[in-house]
């Protein structure tokens, strides 16, 4: 690795980092001063291999990774708002995602992802990180064989997660038919990524052994009619609290 950095009181104000990874994979970190805040980005040809060595997680191979996003540090706790994206990458076992396809009866794709994984062409999410939490509104994944969405968030510090979305199992097959027009969106339903056939989650716990659940009239139906099954559902927070919020207990 190579790297030139400085600093100024609590921030680092500019980064100017390339690296290895692994062989042939090439990382590139960027920060830079912007009015009120800062510009960041991180590039690599080898998403998995930047996520094991920052020991985010060993369960994605190969894919290609573009972080790039701005610190507000007029904020409060100067927060990070930007765009998560990885490309034709493979999950392998991926136990959180494991156990919302077993909750929803999808065995098939649960023994894909035990076995050699699944591939997926997109991952794709708008983030807020502040105070160690992440926070989304519109996380996508999909790939041939499965796809789904999510919002909600993530503390890193408490190590807990608090999402929910929707699983599309044939996912190529199934987002076909929102292609058709006017039918298309009655049949799937708004929200980018979602399918004729699909399962609503709800993921909230710990993040080793988080409590799943799956709404089974939401399950078979098309994509309109299952947000009237979840009228009642608890929204989650999928953008941090404001900065003069009280504090809540854990």
């Amino acid at each position: 690795v190579t790297g030139h950095l400085e600093r100024s009181g609590k921030h680092w104000n500019i980064m100017t980092i390339d690296g290895m990874v692994a062989p042939a994979k090439a990382i590139t970190v960027r920060m830079s001063p912007d009015e009120g805040g800062r510009k960041f980005s991180v590039t690599s040809v080898d998403a998995g291999s930047v996520l094991k060595a920052l020991d985010v997680t060993g369960n994605v191979v190969g894919g290609g990774l573009s972080v790039t996003g701005r610190y507000d540090d007029t904020a409060p706790r100067s927060p990070f708002k930007g765009t998560v994206e990885i490309s034709n990458f493979r999950l392998e076992r991926a136990p959180l995602l494991a156990k919302v396809l077993s909750v929803a009866s999808l065995a098939g794709i649960l023994n894909a992802l035990s076995g050699q994984g699944i591939d997926f062409s997109r991952f794709k999410a708008s983030v807020t990180y502040v105070g160690g939490a992440i926070y989304t509104d519109d996380l996508l994944a999909h790939g041939s064989a499965l796809g789904f969405t999510g919002k909600g968030s993530v503390d890193l510090k408490k190590q807990t997660i608090d999402l929910q979305g929707t699983v599309v199992p044939a996912y190529a097959l199934n987002s076909l038919l929102g292609n058709i027009p006017l039918l298309g969106s009655i049949l799937t339903g708004p929200q980018e990524g979602g399918g004729v056939f699909a399962a609503n989650y709800r993921m909230r716990g710990t993040l080793d052994n988080p409590d799943v659940t799956v709404n089974p009239l939401a399950t078979l139906t098309p994509g309109i009619l299952r947000n009237i099954f979840n009228i009642f559902d608890r929204p989650v927070p999928s953008a941090p609290p404001p900065a003069n919020a009280p504090l809540q207990a854990p």
